[in-house]
Parts: structure tokens; C-alpha cells; sequence
């Protein structure tokens, strides 16, 4: 995974965008990326990750990605409590000035929640505007569904 938000500079701020939905998102997408990002630019003075999601809040877990081994879940508990966090903010209070890149959870709950989320469609219309870093992990790609640039406003056509 290698990530940049300009030739050189690593990004210092990223927003992770999870579904609210009681399908959840899957909890290995979350933790994997976490630890590799958070482990790569630890020595660059660190990255500080934002939780988002629709209604804000605690983020659900699909059940069935769980950890299975004491291994994973020794890897993965500091993203269950960061998923679990009850302060984890909305969506639509989020600028992508704020963040040098955006991610895009997986897991069922985003075919609920942020295939015609309006807001996100134009967070993602201006982390692009700003040639900012967007990505998407499998289900997570549902995000980008209708998200484009139509006029010299950059305004977004949603539908």
C-alpha cells in the first residue's frame, strides 16, 4: 500500500470513511490498512486518522469478521476501540481542505448507506478538485457511484 499526496510528501491526515448501517463494515479492511499506514509513517512524525460515517457514532462490525486467532486480535484491537468510539463524527461535517486523503470502507453496510449519500458525493467531487488521493476497498467502491465534475463550477450531478 503506498500512499502520497504529492510527489514527495506522505499525508499527515486521513478521513476514513465507514457505513452506519447495522451490516457493518469489515473489521480486517479497517484494521489491515490502519495498522500498515499507521506502522509506515510512524517514523515521519505520525498520521492521524478521522472516523466518519453517516450518523457519526460507534461504527458497526461485521460479526463475521471477528477476529478468529489470538494473533489478529492482538493486531487488531486498537481499531476495535477507534471503530467503537462514540465520538467518531458525521460525514456531513467533514471539508476535504481538513485532510490530505479519503478512504472508503468496505463490508455490506455501505450498499445501505453511501451509495446515494449526497454529502459524500460532494466531499469526494472536492477531495478530486483538490487532486487529493481517494480510495475505495471492496464494497467501500459503492461510494464512488456517481461522483463527477459537470460544469466549470465543479458543482456535482448526483443521480
Amino acid at each position: 500500500m503506498g500512499i502520497t499526496t504529492g510527489l514527495y510528501e506522505p499525508p499527515k491526515r486521513i478521513l476514513m470513511i465507514c457505513s452506519s448501517h447495522s451490516r457493518g463494515i469489515y473489521l480486517n479492511e479497517f484494521a489491515e490498512s490502519y495498522n500498515i499506514l499507521e506502522n509506515k509513517f510512524r517514523k515521519n512524525g505520525g498520521i492521524e486518522f478521522l472516523i466518519a460515517s453517516p450518523n457519526g457514532g460507534s461504527i458497526h462490525i461485521d460479526p463475521i469478521s471477528y477476529p478468529r486467532t489470538n494473533i489478529e486480535r492482538d493486531l487488531w484491537s486498537s481499531s476495535i476501540k477507534i471503530l467503537s468510539q462514540s465520538s467518531n463524527p458525521t460525514i456531513d461535517n467533514q471539508n476535504a481542505n481538513d485532510f490530505d486523503a479519503v478512504y472508503l470502507l468496505g463490508g455490506y453496510g455501505p450498499l445501505f448507506d453511501l451509495v446515494d449519500h449526497r454529502y459524500l458525493k460532494q466531499l469526494l467531487v472536492d477531495f478530486d478538485i483538490q487532486m487529493k488521493p481517494i480510495a475505495a476497498i471492496s464494497h467501500g467502491v459503492v461510494g464512488l457511484i456517481n461522483v463527477r465534475r459537470i460544469n466549470e463550477e465543479n458543482s456535482l450531478i448526483h443521480g
